[in-house]
């Protein structure tokens, strides 16, 4: 096991930073001062000690899981955080988003939908945590109506959360074919957002993919989409904006959008692009 083998490294890094700073001095130096030291500073070896058993009980208590991510036995995983969070009520926002990332996976949304309703009604001080989590699981699956729901549950979202729940959902409207609706959401996004990622998707989606369904008033979103490139690339050459990008897929709610991400920077960098229907 990776993780197993991280624990053992460490246990092992941490035993002989113990055994430089407490026993290997008594060998080169005076055993008087040695004493000395031994007596004014023993906290320090029971910090080392705290620290090992800290980190031992930590994988201890975390092992399964550790285990199902390793292997990415993804409906193990789910399985297991079902059991923590609806039979044992063992409710945070780091195992709602993962098990939300795993239904994802599975193209489970009824279950992630069943753990939207958990969270409200057991845990609402975590809902804005793991609010974008539910939204991506809604578009994946074409549920434009839950998604909608989530975004309005999570109006007071922090602004980092906020932009992409906004993307989101202007996506979401967009391909529902509610074009003015969609505008709504991407022409500010691409007009002020400071997030480079947001404003590429928006600005391109905007210019793209919006102006040519609405008309007359298809001019702003052109506008908003030149705006976004004069933001961008001066700040960003291609090989920054590509790692900037692989950073962020850190998150699933970016993974969901890699074919958007693609099409945004040829958008953005290539003189010439046609967008892919």
């Amino acid at each position: 096991m990776k993780f197993g083998y991280l624990l053992a490294s460490f246990n092992i890094v941490l035993f002989l930073c113990f055994l430089t700073v407490f026993l290997l001095p008594a060998f080169i130096l005076d055993f008087t001062f040695m004493e000395e030291f031994w007596t004014k500073s023993w906290y320090i070896g029971i910090l080392f000690l705290m620290l090992i058993l800290f980190v031992n009980l930590l994988y201890a208590r975390n092992r399964i899981l550790l285990q199902k991510l390793e292997q990415e036995d993804w409906p193990g995983l789910a399985q297991y955080l079902e059991t923590e969070l609806f039979t044992r009520q063992k409710i945070s926002a780091r195992k709602v988003n993962l098990l939300t990332d795993s239904l994802l996976l599975l193209h489970d949304l009824e279950t992630v939908k069943k753990l939207e309703v958990l969270v409200a009604d057991k845990k609402p001080s975590i809902y804005n945590a793991c609010a974008t989590g539910f939204a991506s699981a809604a578009l994946v699956s074409a549920d434009h109506a839950f998604l909608e729901s989530v975004v309005q549950h999570a109006a007071s979202a922090r602004p980092e959360e906020r932009i992409w729940l906004e993307l989101l959902s202007g996506i979401s409207s967009h391909s529902v074919k509610q074009y003015d609706k969609a505008g709504t959401y991407l022409l500010p996004l691409a007009q002020s957002s400071s997030d480079p990622v947001v404003a590429a998707l928006s600005g391109y989606i905007c210019e793209k993919m919006l102006a040519p369904k609405l008309g007359d008033a298809g001019g702003r979103f052109i506008a908003a989409g030149a705006a976004v490139k004069q933001r961008i690339i001066p700040k960003l050459s291609r090989s920054k904006w590509l790692r900037l990008v692989e950073e962020a897929k850190s998150s699933m709610h970016v993974v969901i959008l890699s074919r958007l991400l693609e099409d945004s920077g040829s958008w953005l960098f290539d003189a010439a692009h046609s967008v892919r229907v």
